[in-house]
């Protein structure tokens, strides 16, 4: 129950349009407010004494609760105090049927003892009735009269009522009259939904609860559970009301627009609906969306909880186009946005009471606009919760409002309150006024941004270093070893061996110009410094192989006898027998040595359908360089230089016998596979 009673609540504010106003409520205590009281003048009052008994005035049976307190040419004026005895005895109904006839204006106040109870059914129409004001009352039959002026008794009444006022009262709820009443509202009549529409002037729904009675809802709770059959079917079918009635909630504002008329409430000059915490967002679109209040002046809704400004108010002249003060005091507002058009329409001024909200911030931006708004438009922002924090904006109005000749100008002297602001936060500026702070109450003395520049300026240096450093780390090795002849703790270190030859040079006849430019220049340069106190030796076949060797000893003892084979990689070597068999010697070598004995030297770009099964497995385990690449020279030396100690020993004997020339290599080659070879074939 407590479920579905929060529920219809919610939806309450924006059902019960009375007069164009919602009528919504808490049960917070009455508080004084801030409105002008309305500027009905009331006439001198015939004395009570000098008039006849009130009996001639009212039902039977209500003169112990309702006395005449004055008549005024041909109004007569009631006080009524409804005692616990009396409860229920007060009823429009019964008014209404009692006064058709009567030549006077009746106007009640009614007071409450103990939530008596009286019976007031909407749109509130009595024939003869001007003025209504309930106090501290429980109102019942509130909904009773939805089909109002649609072939009942109570059709043709015109409208007369001019002061409308429910005060800290609260309104009993029939739960499914309001089902009705929703489900139906595109539906009902203009008399139910508009109400007094061409007489109300002053309308006063403040302090209103709502209230369901526990029979109702018990009720209610167990039409949920109702069954029905269909035709021709004998299994029963549940009827979930539940679900129906949520629907109907949500379709209410859809429903709303479909209203086929305008409440045009050409008299409406004062509307009070403050004090409630049930007000619906939706609550002044609801309100609009189907009436025109043209004449209103004052509109008070504070102490409403409201979070948000609607958009309607951010252009309050389309539908209150003489509105001349809004009170939205003691709410939870946090931004009050301005639309600087209004300046353009011929209005008149209007106060905006924003006062103990929950804006905290303001600008020099915003108090311009509000100069500028000036002629139309005073905004009122004492009591809510700035915070005079130490940033540029803050420093901008302190700076501003210390400025006498601003505030000497005509459209920022109604904002001249400004300066009298009062600071909440921080604690250092708690309590002081705009025109009092400095920049110490900011907490402004005393910072220095510039430790923090340069701290920003190391650490966006260092996370660019180690970035570099992360993506080029191989190429910094390289470089730092063969530039500047240091050797990273990060590398490697190798094992030394001492063999005759650095590397013995692999490759094709074709190539044969390229390599010797290369690797005896090599030779040629001064490493002694840098790499550990020896020059580089390479094993090239057209001059180191030994004569009176075969090819295959020659190759084989050239791979054993050298730290690194050199794979000079191109589709010329590809398609040598003799280079691919250097290969393959260097590829076992590797193998046996357990460490990268190969290093391969890419001429071109090969496919890889076009490599061997050997050599593309060889690519991916052993360090390959292209010829193309911008470090090329370097990559070389430091794939074949030793990065170690080098222990002291005596360097290789390098053989005496001369080389064997290629005439007799082919020769021997011919001899061994009986086979015709020319120069090319032989190139190792």
């Amino acid at each position: 129950m407590g479920t579905l009673n929060k529920c219809f609540l919610a939806y309450l504010p924006m059902l019960l349009v009375c007069c164009g106003s919602v009528i919504a409520g808490s049960t917070t205590p009455p508080s004084k407010t801030t409105i002008p009281p309305s500027n009905t003048t009331l006439l001198p009052l015939t004395t009570v004494s000098s008039l006849n008994s009130s009996d001639q005035f009212l039902p039977s049976g209500w003169e112990d609760m309702c006395k005449v307190n004055g008549i005024n040419q041909n109004n007569v004026y009631f006080q009524c105090k409804i005692e616990t005895a009396h409860s229920g005895i007060w009823r429009l109904d019964t008014l209404r049927d009692w006064i058709t006839s009567s030549t006077f204006q009746y106007h009640f106040h009614l007071y409450c003892s103990d939530w008596s109870n009286v019976s007031i059914p909407w749109p509130v129409k009595a024939l003869h009735l001007v003025s209504l004001k309930v106090h501290e009352c429980l109102i019942t039959d509130f909904l009773s009269e939805s089909s109002f002026g649609e072939n009942t008794s109570t059709a043709g009444i015109p409208d007369q009522l001019i002061n409308l006022k429910f005060l800290n009262s609260e309104i009993l709820i029939d739960i499914f009259r309001l089902v009705t009443y929703m489900s139906n509202i595109a539906k009902m009549s203009k008399d139910f939904i508009c109400g007094h529409e061409e007489t109300i002037v002053n309308v006063a729904l403040q302090n209103i609860t709502y209230k369901f009675d526990d029979s109702d809802i018990m009720n209610f709770l167990g039409s949920f559970d109702e069954e029905v059959s269909a035709p021709n079917e004998t299994t029963p079918s549940p009827v979930n009301n539940g679900n129906k009635i949520m629907d109907v909630g949500k379709t209410f504002l859809d429903d709303n627009r479909k209203i086929q008329y305008k409440c045009d409430y050409s008299k409406l000059k004062y509307i009070d609906q403050s004090i409630s915490a049930t007000k619906s967002r939706y609550h002044i679109d609801v309100l609009t969306e189907n009436s025109f209040f043209k004449e209103v002046r004052v509109y008070n809704m504070s102490r409403t909880r409201m979070t948000l400004l609607n958009s309607k108010f951010k252009t309050w002249w389309m539908d209150f186009p003489k509105l001349e003060y809004l009170d939205l005091s003691y709410n939870y507002i946090d931004m009050f946005d301005l639309d600087t058009t209004a300046v353009a329409w011929d209005l008149p001024l209007l106060h905006v009471n924003v006062s103990h909200n929950n804006i905290t911030r303001i600008t020099t931006n915003y108090i311009s606009k509000l100069a500028k708004l000036s002629p139309v438009l005073i905004l009122n922002l004492e009591g809510n919760p700035f915070h005079c924090d130490c940033s540029p904006d803050m420093e901008s109005v302190v700076d501003l409002v210390q400025n006498d000749d601003v505030w000497k100008k005509k459209l920022y002297s109604p904002y001249a309150y400004i300066r009298n602001l009062k600071c909440a936060t921080p604690k250092s500026a708690q309590g002081k006024t705009f025109i009092s702070l400095t920049k110490a109450d900011l907490s402004c003395e005393m910072i220095s941004y510039a430790p923090i520049i340069i701290l920003s300026a190391v650490v966006v240096f260092l996370m660019v270093i180690i970035t570099v450093m992360a993506r080029y780390r191989r190429e910094i090795q390289i470089l730092t070893y063969t530039r500047f002849h240091v050797i990273l703790p990060c590398q490697p270190h190798d094992s030394y061996q001492n063999k005759m030859y650095d590397a013995f040079v692999s490759y094709s006849s074709e190539n044969e110009g390229w390599v010797r430019k290369t690797f005896q220049a090599l030779e040629e340069e001064d490493h002694g410094k840098g790499y550990n106190g020896y020059n580089f030796r390479f094993c090239l076949h057209q001059r180191d192989f030994i004569a009176g060797k075969t090819i295959f000893d020659n190759v084989i003892d050239s791979v054993e006898a050298s730290h690194h084979t050199v794979i000079i990689l191109s589709k010329y070597f590809l398609n040598s027998h003799w280079c691919m068999y250097e290969f393959q010697e260097a590829f076992q070598q590797s193998i046996m040595e357990r460490k990268r004995h190969l290093i391969v030297v890419l001429m071109e770009d090969i496919p890889e359908a076009e490599m061997p099964k050997e050599l593309k497995r060889c690519l991916k385990t052993f360090t390959y360089i292209r010829k193309d690449d911008a470090i090329f020279h370097d990559r070389l030396i430091y794939a074949l230089a030793f990065k170690g100690q080098k222990p002291v020993a005596e360097n290789p004997v390098e053989p005496e016998t001369p080389p064997i020339a290629m005439e007799d290599k082919i020769s021997e080659l011919n001899g061994f596979y009986n086979i015709g070879l020319d120069s090319d074939d032989v190139t190792v």
